[in-house]
């Protein structure tokens, strides 16, 4: 126990405070990214959870410049497509 007052005398309340907050904010922006490339992955139509996996254990910087390199798979590509198609003929409907 003696430690740990002498570590509080040491740096004092301030800065393990401090110390504190900028370790959770780094944590929180961590997590947040993951977030991000939840997102990318499901957009793009990739395995949400192993592109969720392989950024935590790497960095999601990397997960989400991986996702942007590959893109869209053919499947979500088509389904895009089809999608904005039938945006275009309700457009080209309702303007007649």
């Amino acid at each position: 126990m003696n430690n740990f007052y002498g570590l509080l005398n040491g740096l004092g309340v301030v800065a393990i405070v401090f110390w504190i907050m900028v370790i959770t904010a780094f944590i929180v922006t961590y997590f947040l990214g993951l977030y991000a490339v939840y997102i990318m992955a499901k957009k793009r139509g990739r395995m949400e959870a192993g592109w969720t996996i392989l950024a935590l254990f790497t960095t999601p910087l990397i997960g989400m410049l991986l996702l942007a390199c590959l893109g869209e798979t053919d499947d979500q590509e088509n389904q895009r497509i089809y999608r904005e198609e039938l945006i275009r003929e309700s457009a080209r409907r309702s303007t007649k």
